[in-house]
């Protein structure tokens, strides 16, 4: 594994950072999500009650963690960037082989490929999010090698990488570019074509860019809409990066069939529309729980009126919300359409009226207790030495024992 550290510790802004305040296990008690130490080649992460706990001397710095976590809890440099500006830059560019510094020969690949681009680290950092943002960059073909893996200190994550370029076959099948992304799983002795091999972070000198710079003509750049800033930040409800650099990339394809419907959710990519039933209290706790700031509750005093907006774009499925909702009024409703999915926006779930408390002035939704109490402080009056668990909740606590 030391091999495998010293390979990738050369790469401009590899360190991996972690908030663990961030982490989804830290924010929701009761999730079981696990992917970043389940996954993880080097055991640098690990769960804990109240967490995750990340070891940065063991990361082999992979960058798979990046695009796994559903909340953006890791930051670091997926090296997507540099691909993105190095492919913008490649003149006549339709098909794009994808290498990483550990392949033995890299000059020579797959027949009727016009360039290679040399990835700065592992190639498990790059999310689905970098392979649909090529097809949204026009290619018609994106191969990656995975032909060297098995001599990597690193093989375990060949698997992995399989994963990510599923779920963006997934995505892409809506728009029959499915089989635009392929794997190159052995080397063949018909696929020695050499083509110009492109380090991601040092891009060619375009000859029609320099042209349009040198006769003051309009640059036409085809990755700026593509690239998002990957640093971490100290906003607690933000996308992660992974899902900013998807929903740009969905925004730049061409327009999807009326009928095409979003593929099942993944753990990190979620399409889903969600539902709020009659049983609201408008208390808000979802909308605060929520990591991605895709729910709020608006009021308004003057009408004591309430509604819940939910913006499926900014959802990716934590389903933090689901948990901490004591009257289990929240649900899935749908996977959606691609197209009500994209020209989606924060929009109304659910509507009502409130009252205001006569103990702790807060506002809820439903019947007032005969002494105008919500529910909260009539709980707490009834039953001053107990508490409450919301429903799923309780039902993850008797899973988590039962394990």
């Amino acid at each position: 594994m030391l091999a495998a550290i010293e390979r990738f510790a050369h790469v401009d802004g590899a360190a991996i950072a972690f908030d663990p305040e961030r982490c989804l296990r830290a924010r929701d008690r009761f999730s079981t999500c696990d992917l970043c130490a389940a996954r993880c080649p080097a055991g640098a992460v690990r769960v804990e009650d109240g967490g995750a706990a990340f070891d940065p001397a063991a990361c082999a710095l992979c960058g798979l963690c990046l695009h796994l976590c559903p909340v953006g809890a890791f930051a670091g440099d997926t090296g997507a960037n540099d691909i993105l500006r190095c492919a913008a830059q490649i003149d006549d560019l339709d098909a794009l082989e994808l290498i990483c510094p550990a392949h033995p020969a890299p000059a020579t690949g797959p027949a009727r490929i016009d360039a290679a681009i040399g990835h700065a680290g592992c190639l498990a950092s790059l999310g689905p999010s970098a392979y649909i943002s090529l097809m949204a960059c026009g290619l018609s073909r994106v191969a990656v090698r995975l032909d060297a893996c098995h001599e990597c200190p690193l093989s375990q994550v060949a698997a992995d990488i399989r994963q990510t370029i599923d779920k963006a076959r997934r995505v892409l099948a809506s728009w029959d570019m499915a089989g635009h992304v392929d794997v190159v799983e052995e080397s063949s002795s018909e696929d020695g074509q050499a083509r110009p091999v492109y380090p991601a972070s040092r891009p060619p000198v375009s000859r029609r860019k320099l042209f349009r710079r040198l006769t003051s003509a309009p640059t036409e750049t085809i990755d700026a809409a593509l690239l998002v800033d990957e640093a971490p930040s100290p906003a607690k409800r933000q996308l992660p990066a992974e899902r900013r650099r998807l929903l740009h990339a969905l925004d730049l394809l061409p327009p999807v069939p009326p009928t095409a419907l979003c593929p099942a959710p993944d753990a990190g990519q979620a399409f889903v529309l969600l539902g709020v039933d009659e049983r609201c209290t408008a208390c808000g706790v979802c909308a605060h729980a929520c990591p991605t700031g895709a729910l709020d509750v608006i009021y308004d005093d003057e009408l004591r009126c309430f509604e819940i907006q939910f913006e499926p774009r900014a959802c990716t499925g934590c389903e933090a919300c689901l948990h901490v909702c004591d009257p289990a009024a929240l649900h899935w409703r749908r996977v959606p359409l691609f197209r009500e999915f994209l020209a989606a926006g924060p929009g109304r779930v659910h509507r009502g009226v409130f009252h205001v408390c006569e103990d702790c002035g807060a506002r809820f939704a439903g019947e007032p207790s005969a002494r105008g109490f919500c529910p909260t402080c009539d709980f707490r009056r009834q039953n001053p030495f107990g508490y409450k668990i919301p429903p799923r909740m309780l039902e993850r606590r008797v899973e988590v024992r039962q394990d």
